[in-house]
């Protein structure tokens, strides 16, 4: 796609592909407008966003009977989680990672870096080892 701008005096070209023609016009262009913020001829968009429909749910009571709250304490208690308090202005962010993230031991079966060569899929291959899949779920799944 060639576009004609007037304010630089020449063309832009964008060449994309898609898997259909849809997809190949929507990434060609948004080339085009890439090029066009790049190039100074449309400035970054300044505007309000909508809000995604989750964003605005309303918070809702739910009734939880005293005696899965007397187990949940216990779980949490057992397992040592902190739990947040309520923010004291309910528009204010809480983050929920409290104290130090947990550390995983590494895994005996370490490897060396490689390269895991592209194949097309196929019944009962696994390309991560390159070898058959003999046993389990994954032995007789269909592509």
């Amino acid at each position: 796609m060639q576009l004609f701008v007037r304010q630089l005096g020449r063309k832009i070209t964008a060449r994309e592909h898609g898997s259909n023609k849809k997809l190949a016009a929507q990434s060609c262009a948004l080339s085009l407008v890439r090029q066009l913020y790049h190039l100074g001829v449309l400035e970054a968009y300044s505007g309000v966003t909508k809000k995604k429909e989750g964003e605005t749910l309303e918070p809702f009571d739910v009734s939880v009977s005293a005696d899965l709250q007397q187990q949940l304490a216990g779980v949490v208690q057992d397992l040592g989680v902190q739990i947040a308090p309520p923010p004291a202005d309910p528009s204010c962010k809480v983050s929920l990672v409290q104290g130090k993230m947990a550390t995983f031991e590494p895994s005996q079966r370490q490897s060396g870096a490689g390269v895991v060569p592209w194949s097309p899929p196929q019944v009962n291959w696994n390309p991560w080892t390159s070898s058959n899949i003999d046993e389990g779920p994954l032995a007789f799944v269909s592509l």
